[in-house]
């Protein structure tokens, strides 16, 4: 959902940037940095843009949603 809210921010203009860090991930998910690190590579939503940081492949947006969606369903039930 963060990275999701960043796209939604920068497009706002409420940040300059749509892409993290893996400072900012650790920050949220408690996990190490290698941790991420293996968590991203091996994710097709995410990708690297460079000089550390990190972005939501908006490619894939619509995909990422429904998945979310279904998530939400199943707790719901």
């Amino acid at each position: 959902m963060y990275m999701i809210g960043r796209v939604a921010a920068k497009i706002m203009g409420r940040v300059s940037e749509s892409s993290f860090t893996l400072g900012e991930l650790t920050l949220l998910t408690g996990l190490r940095g290698d941790q991420l690190e293996q968590l991203l590579a091996a994710n097709p939503y995410i990708v690297y843009v460079g000089h550390g940081r990190y972005r939501l492949n908006t490619l894939y947006l619509s995909k990422i949603l429904d998945e979310l969606q279904k998530l939400y369903i199943t707790e719901q039930e």
